[in-house]
């Protein structure tokens, strides 16, 4: 048996510039699971921070992503308009994008854009930060699908349970479900963005990320 002391999103988030070190969250930690999604941009020094830490990199299909986006949030083209217009410091979002990035996002973004396009802009330039930091070549980090996680959870929960060096026991999938994708039809995107979007994915699709 054992115990995981869990943290969601926003280790910083309302620290503005303060190195993970001097959270005093973490102080005594030794062991824990983090959920790292607004620092994902600065994960290598996150693994270093925390040695011997590792991570996992979990990709879902944009389409679900923009489709549950569009439930829960409501102001993601103001959120990427705001990027475009005062740069990657403008919110967390865009928080170490690179240069690159930026000017592409720049040149997707138009007064019309609306919620849907920019949820599919924002999945791209956040998850294209896994290449941009070469994290496909650091083995502390590992790659997993949502969708292989929720459709076949014994293979893929073990795959996390052994790169992580735990025991995996069967009752520990019992609640994962996998109607969550594909609920809803595609939603409709902006052309260009759907090609980068699209793009992207087929270059996770290409990383072998384990047995």
């Amino acid at each position: 048996e054992f115990q995981l002391y869990l943290h969601k999103k926003g280790i910083g988030a309302g620290i503005s510039n303060d190195p993970p070190s001097s959270l005093p969250l973490f102080d005594g930690l030794t062991e824990g699971v983090i959920k790292a999604l607004c620092e994902s941009h600065d994960l290598r020094h996150l693994l270093d921070e925390f040695k011997p830490a590792q991570a996992i990199w979990v990709l879902r299909d944009y389409n679900d992503v923009v489709n549950s986006n569009l439930v829960s949030f409501r102001n993601q083209a103001a959120r990427v308009k705001r990027i475009a217009s005062h740069g990657n410091s403008a919110h967390w979002l865009g928080r170490g994008m690179s240069d690159r990035t930026l000017t592409l996002v720049c040149s997707l973004t138009h007064p019309d854009i609306d919620d849907a396009s920019a949820s599919a802009l924002i999945w791209y330039f956040r998850n294209v930060l896994y290449f941009e930091q070469s994290l496909d070549k650091d083995p502390r980090v590992l790659l997993v699908h949502y969708e292989s996680l929720v459709t076949d959870p014994k293979r893929e929960v073990k795959k996390v349970f052994d790169f992580v060096t735990l025991d995996f026991k069967p009752r520990m999938i019992r609640k994962v479900f996998s109607s969550s994708i594909g609920r809803k039809p595609p939603p409709k995107i902006d052309p260009s963005i759907r090609e980068l979007c699209d793009r992207l994915t087929k270059r996770f699709d290409g990383i072998c990320s384990g047995p």
